[in-house]
């Protein structure tokens, strides 16, 4: 333990100790090798990764976490940790860990320019909802609710979302004002409907952001 303290601690440069991507998963390693405790090794060793990459200005915010990697993957991830103990090479670790780095940064990237869409799309609804006075565009409080409801949902079968409680509780039980509704938001172009076999889709339709400039 000592030994892979003064590593932490050191200075040391070259492709291992000097990245520190790789110095983070080769910590990792080591303290699943070194085995201190009596339980917890593992969540201790992935601790300490999240650690050295945070101290090297690397996920400062923990948006993601290296840690999820290893867990989609843990069968591999166990035989990678053994490889090394039996081989003495940690490339194959160090190699596929980094491809797991890379992984964890798309599926990050996707999140966040999910939620962008989102945000965008709301803020889209808002803005008509806003300034319906000076647009020929009208539409109620009731839609911008509805948009919410799908936008959380997204892609989902048009009966599954129709059933939602919420969305019985905004048309008690009139149909026509729901039918009106959705009738407008497809003119509006603020939600697609698809058919699948026998099932119909309703989304929300991010497609109109790129076809609208609005000031918000």
């Amino acid at each position: 333990m000592q030994g892979l303290i003064d590593w932490l601690n050191s200075n040391q440069r070259g492709i291992v100790a000097g990245n520190p991507i790789v110095r983070a998963i080769m910590a990792h390693y080591y303290l699943t090798e070194i085995h201190p405790f009596g339980d917890g090794n593992g969540r201790t060793a992935r601790a300490l990764e999240a650690l050295v990459l945070y101290k090297n200005g690397i996920n400062p915010y923990c948006f993601w976490s290296l840690a999820n990697f290893w867990s989609r993957n843990r069968e591999k991830y166990i035989v990678h940790l053994r490889n090394v103990y039996e081989t003495e090479d940690a490339w194959p670790l160090i190699m596929w860990g980094l491809d797991g780095f890379r992984q964890e940064l798309e599926r990050i990237k996707g999140l966040v320019l999910k939620k962008m869409k989102q945000l965008m799309l709301m803020d889209y609804v808002k803005y008509l909802l806003d300034n319906k006075s000076k647009q020929k565009v009208k539409i109620t409080p009731r839609i911008v609710e509805v948009m919410e409801l799908l936008i959380d949902a997204g892609r989902i079968p048009m009966k599954d979302f129709m059933a939602k409680l919420q969305i019985e509780k905004l048309y008690k039980g009139s149909p026509s004002t729901k039918s009106r509704d959705f009738a407008k938001m497809r003119k509006l172009q603020l939600i697609s409907i698809t058919q699948a076999g026998d099932t119909k889709y309703i989304e929300p339709n991010y497609q109109i952001l790129d076809s609208h400039r609005y000031r918000v």
